[in-house]
């Protein structure tokens, strides 16, 4: 029975529910409330991932780029498990990770290699289910239910607006592809969806999601669109006009740059305080650990990064969680796992950005690279790790495919 329904099709189904039920997972608790039981993306990425073998034996495929990429990053990052003082602890993150991405890695792969290809179909639901969620948190504001951590930063449908941050970049990526490759005579809308989704940004008070989203459109500019006179006109206007309310739009920059002055910095001294001190412990425990890394999502809390604290069942002693807070991914994955990780991780991407669109890949690259810089959650797929990872491959999906011309916008 679960052969029958992971074939083909159904597997752009088996996608999109996996998004929605991962933007879910991490919904606004006063507005959702607590739906789902915890380790819910974990249990559903492991009947994925039994599903995936049961083919893969059956069929005896396994040549595909992205397929093999994942497996060497699985490999290169293996050694940071077993020369871990936290073995128990980085193996269970280890396997509860690759499972994931392998599952998503191979419904990819199927869906754009099955003769039944139904990648338009999951570019839209992805599309529309974002839109529905932009629309829901425009209520949810008006219903004054956005504020789940502080007063003044929005979650918007999330339980935090640091990751509604984060979700409002992937938005943004999602409709600028839209904008560039879907032949549709309704793309205005995406138009509105990129103003609402930067609006909402502004009102996060998450700095990464305001920086991110007004890189992400100056290179999409840049690389898209042909800048004409008008255009030039409009900025050098739009500047000189600034310069006469320069205090006005400092002083808002700055209230909202310092979190509405929660925060006692902003600009370099904000990353430092902040991200920085994370990142500086994360260098130094590579240059002592520089080949295999401390272990696989773990801390071990040297050189002024936050101790690991870990909770272990009563039966077996085993580890069922154990929280980590690196800030920036990109120093966390040098710390984790070392050389022979950064190496399988470039190995994996480059499987990855080798099919996708030249032009786009940039902008998918900048998008990877802004979020790391702020966030460390590509290791995981547990919270908005799993709703960033499903973005990417519904990306590459899209780039894979040539039945976008006559999408439907809504």
């Amino acid at each position: 029975m679960i052969l029958s329904f992971v074939r083909y099709s159904s597997l752009a189904y088996i996608l999109v529910a996996v998004y929605f039920i991962s933007i879910v997972n991490m919904g606004n608790r006063l507005v959702l409330g607590s739906i789902l039981p915890n380790g819910t993306m974990h249990i559903i990425f492991f009947l994925i991932f039994i599903s995936s073998l049961i083919i893969i034996l059956k069929e005896k495929v396994l040549k595909k780029p992205l397929l093999v990429g994942s497996l060497v990053l699985c490999l290169f990052t293996l050694p940071s498990v077993f020369f871990s003082e936290y073995l128990d602890v980085a193996f269970i993150k280890y396997i509860s990770f690759f499972i994931g991405l392998f599952s998503l890695v191979f419904i990819s792969n199927k869906i754009i290699y099955s003769p039944t290809m139904n990648s338009s179909f999951v570019f839209s639901s992805y599309r529309n289910i974002n839109r529905f969620f932009i629309i829901i948190s425009i209520a949810i504001y008006f219903l004054g239910l956005g504020y789940t951590v502080n007063e003044t930063g929005f979650a918007g449908i999330l339980n935090h607006p640091q990751a509604f941050g984060v979700y409002l970049v992937l938005i943004i990526v999602t409709e600028l592809y839209s904008l560039q490759f879907i032949r549709s005579k309704n793309n205005y809308y995406s138009y509105i969806f990129i103003v609402l989704a930067s609006a909402f940004s502004f009102m996060t008070e998450s700095r990464l999601s305001i920086i991110s989203i007004v890189i992400l459109l100056f290179i999409y500019y840049f690389l898209f669109l042909k800048p004409k006179k008008t255009h030039l006109l409009a900025l050098l206007l739009i500047i000189s006009t600034s310069i006469f309310v320069f205090d006005d739009i400092s002083n808002k920059a700055e209230f909202v740059l310092s979190k509405s002055g929660r925060a006692n910095s902003t600009g370099l001294q904000a990353l430092e305080s902040s991200r920085g001190f994370l990142a500086e412990a994360s260098i130094y425990n590579f240059l002592e650990n520089p080949i295999a890394g401390i272990g696989f999502q773990v801390s071990n809390g040297k050189f002024g990064s936050y101790p690991m604290e870990v909770e272990r069942a009563t039966l077996l002693n085993i580890p069922i969680k154990a929280a980590v807070e690196k800030g920036v991914f990109w120093t966390a994955l040098s710390e984790e796992t070392g050389v022979l990780g950064i190496l399988g991780f470039l190995i994996f991407l480059t499987a990855y950005f080798k099919k996708l669109r030249k032009k786009f890949s940039i902008l998918v690259i900048a998008s990877i690279f802004l979020i790391g810089s702020g966030e460390s959650f590509f290791f995981s797929l547990g919270g908005i790790g799993a709703v960033a990872w499903c973005t990417y491959f519904m990306l590459y999906i899209a780039n894979n495919s040539n039945k976008h011309n006559n999408l439907s916008a809504f």
